[in-house]
């Protein structure tokens, strides 16, 4: 019994050291790119409105991450250690409720599949360590989709209250978990309607409509963001590998079409996916209507113009607990022949050596950011900056320079001011970009001295 307790919480122990080591042997705090300064500025900013009345002003996604790192600071934690506690166990409850789902579709734990597909896979457990909402919102939709299939098994009517609950909490979260939660929660509201008395139907439907308020009420940019995802969204994108934005040109491996089956085709999702497709065919499909929620995210996500493998991480145990009966079979194959062993041992080696190639990129972005800002705390700090890319984390380290973004239409350029720059990084894809327009032009009109060589192409100029 001892042993059984042990390896069913291998997981998430895989995942709960991996934070300890990631947070106390190299330093990382979380903070890696725009997103995750951002929701950390706006977690301060709403902090200090609590606490002083200072407005937080405006933001543009969903603000419940954000906020509940401002309310758990109170208990004396940091707001960034908030922030990071809040994406670790938000991951580890993710794949609890993955667990739970499991064993009430197949009447097993599931472990084994959880620790090789998920808690090993660079792209998901990436969410449980890095300062952004993604996990938060992976919690929220597994915890919807666990209370669904309750609800669908025996119609008890508190798992209706807890599926409105969950999915209005994943859309305070991150308004793209939208297209999944609307399936679930019409199918959950046709279920009830079915079955139930009319008193109690009225009461669903008003619940369901205050729910629905709170969120379009709340929520103050949904509707416009959502506005902007349609009219951006078009058929014509999920077989292009080329898209232009924002001034950019951005060349995908691959075309929408293949991107959106990375849960299943990414090394960086599942390592071993191409080794379930001979059992293809005892994939779970008798849930139809989560296949359905899935595919109406899947196909929305591919008509947009830009891939990002954090709108995966969504679906990731969505799909897990549906094509599970597959690495049964998998499993019980490799079992007859004595290949188990190897097996497992194979995908934890491949998985953990992605791990390292993959997270040391996430993890060198980490380490500029705070090199570069290491380097500017030694200035004057009435000394104006010109940056781009790394200056939302100026504010993150407590540097006090007035700054300004190259990425702003008319930037000032002060002498004796400083510029924080990649060219090299730059001028392949935002060649025709504004970012570049200001940077040549600065270079038109000042001497640029370099005054620092950091690592990545990065440095310090004066302007002369």
């Amino acid at each position: 019994m001892h042993r059984l307790v042990s390896f069913a919480s291998m997981p998430y122990l895989v995942v709960f050291i991996g934070f300890l080591v990631l947070w106390f042997g190299f330093d990382f705090n979380g903070l890696y790119g725009q997103d995750a300064h951002e929701y950390f500025r706006y977690s301060k900013a709403l902090k200090l409105e609590m606490v002083e009345g200072i407005a937080a002003g405006d933001f543009h996604w969903p603000k419940l991450y954000s906020l509940l790192g401002a309310i758990l600071s109170f208990t004396g934690i940091p707001v960034l250690f908030s922030l990071e506690l809040i994406t670790l166990f938000s991951c580890l409850g993710a794949m609890y409720f993955a667990q739970k789902s499991i064993r009430l579709l197949y009447n097993v734990e599931g472990t084994l599949f959880l620790l090789l597909g998920a808690a090993t896979q660079v792209y998901f457990v990436r969410m449980g360590f890095v300062v952004m909402s993604d996990a938060l919102c992976a919690f929220f939709i597994m915890a919807t989709i666990y209370f669904y299939l309750s609800f669908n098994k025996n119609r008890d009517f508190k798992h209706l209250g807890w599926i409105l609950l969950f999915s209005s909490l994943a859309i305070f979260t991150r308004y793209a978990s939208l297209p999944i939660l609307v399936v679930l929660m019409t199918h959950s509201l046709w279920m009830f309607l079915k079955q139930w008395k009319f008193e109690v139907r009225v009461i669903g439907l008003v619940l369901l409509g205050i729910a629905g308020v709170c969120i379009l009420y709340f929520n103050n940019q949904a509707l416009s963001q959502i506005m902007d995802r349609i009219q951006e969204w078009s058929p014509i994108n999920l077989f292009h590998r080329t898209h232009f934005r924002e001034g950019r040109q951005e060349i995908n491996f691959a075309p929408n079409l293949v991107y959106i089956g990375s849960n299943f085709l990414h090394l960086g999702f599942l390592s071993f996916g191409m080794l379930l497709l001979p059992w293809v065919k005892h994939w779970n499909f008798r849930q139809r209507v989560l296949w359905i929620a899935i595919m109406t995210y899947l196909f929305f996500i591919g008509g947009l113009e830009i891939q990002n493998q954090r709108f995966m991480v969504l679906t990731h145990l969505p799909i897990l607990i549906l094509i599970f009966p597959s690495f049964q079979q998998l499993k019980s194959w490799l079992e007859l022949r004595k290949l188990m062993i190897p097996f497992v041992a194979g995908v934890l080696i491949f998985n953990l050596s992605l791990f390292l190639y993959s997270f040391g990129k996430t993890y060198q972005v980490h380490r500029i950011e705070k090199l570069i800002v290491e380097e500017l705390h030694t200035f004057e700090d009435d000394t104006p900056i010109l940056s781009f890319y790394v200056n939302q984390s100026f504010a993150s380290y407590d540097l006090p320079n007035p700054t300004q973004d190259l990425w702003n239409a008319y930037p000032d350029f002060y002498k004796g001011g400083l510029v924080v720059f990649n060219p090299e990084k730059f001028e392949e894809f935002w060649s025709d970009g504004i970012v570049m327009q200001n940077w040549l032009s600065l270079k038109e009109q000042h001497e640029l001295t370099v005054i620092k060589e950091l690592p990545d192409n990065w440095k310090i100029y004066r302007i002369e």
